[in-house]
């Protein structure tokens, strides 16, 4: 994600639905949904960067975690609703989300911090390592094996089947789990809200129904 003004770095961001990107958000707390654009397919943000694979879309709304803590980072996380959705192909794929309240995979060693280093590259960097609990401050940390430097706001995931799961956001090191915030996010990425709840009515009122008329008839 960059700046809309230019091709300032803001945060990472990953891809979870074709017109649905998450963030954090303390990233984009203090702006609005026209001071950032979102960019993909590219390991460059840089607008002059000739890339037949990037994306750029606009943002048509922001949604923020209701219980996110400005002052802790407590459910760090914000949903990005794309004007445009992003087409799909080998070079930008939706991520795959943990299961709720699910801690990374201790043993995984294909796990890193994906993040755009913006002081010499203007490129796309990522780090190996892996993400261990700490019980004296309760909180997770992502060990980098290379000791290299870890940008604040990046993508932390772990390799899954084909693919990657997504573990959390890295703040300077430590990590903020997406896992405890998997409900609310799936709640806020379903095609049409209105539909799904007139299909929930209609089952419980279904099923209320036939209960009602077992009753009548034994």
């Amino acid at each position: 994600m960059r700046s809309s003004q230019g091709f300032d770095f803001r945060c990472g961001g990953v891809l979870i639905k074709d017109d649905y990107v998450l963030t954090r958000a303390a990233c984009v707390v203090d702006g609005t949904k026209d001071d950032y654009q979102v960019v993909a397919g590219t390991i460059s943000i840089n607008p002059t960067t000739n890339n037949k694979n990037e994306q750029l879309r606009f943002i048509s709304k922001i949604l923020f975690h209701n219980h996110f803590n400005k002052k802790t980072y407590e459910h760090d996380v914000a949903i990005l609703k794309l004007e445009n959705k992003i087409k799909l192909s080998k070079v930008t794929q939706v991520i795959k989300l943990p299961k709720p309240h699910e801690n990374p995979n201790k043993g995984n060693l294909d796990q890193f911090v994906v993040g755009y280093e913006y002081l010499y590259s203007y490129g796309l960097q990522y780090f190996e390592g892996h993400v261990t609990f700490y019980e004296n401050k309760l909180k997770y940390y992502f060990n980098n094996r290379d000791k290299g430097a870890i940008m604040s706001a990046d993508v932390c995931v772990e390799k899954s089947g084909d693919g990657y799961k997504l573990i959390g956001f890295s703040n300077v090191g430590e990590i903020s789990l997406v896992s405890l915030d998997v409900d609310w996010i799936n709640n806020n990425i379903v095609d049409n809200p209105s539909k799904a709840n007139i299909q929930s009515y209609y089952q419980c009122f279904k099923s209320c129904y036939e209960e009602f008329v077992k009753t009548m008839t034994d």
